[in-house]
């Protein structure tokens, strides 16, 4: 059984072989949460914040870069 609480009830799907797919994958891998991407600009600065708080970007320096990163795929980069 999907986990409807994981799916956000903002989006819906219509397309039927769609939400098939999106049900059939998330009962396999069984998700805590599904993000729904929608382009906004709020999304670009809440992923922004997790991946500096996680460490895998670093602010440069606003004055100078504004709304800028460094990111690194590996720490030997």
């Amino acid at each position: 059984m999907v986990n409807e609480s994981a799916i956000s009830a903002k989006y819906t799907v219509a397309h039927k072989e769609l939400k098939n797919w999106i049900d059939e994958v998330t009962e396999l891998c069984t998700p805590d949460n599904i993000h729904w991407c929608d382009g906004s600009l709020e999304e670009y600065h809440s992923l922004c914040e997790k991946l500096v708080t996680k460490g895998t970007f670093i602010r440069l320096n606003p004055a100078k870069r504004p709304n800028s990163f460094a990111c690194f795929s590996d720490p030997s980069d």
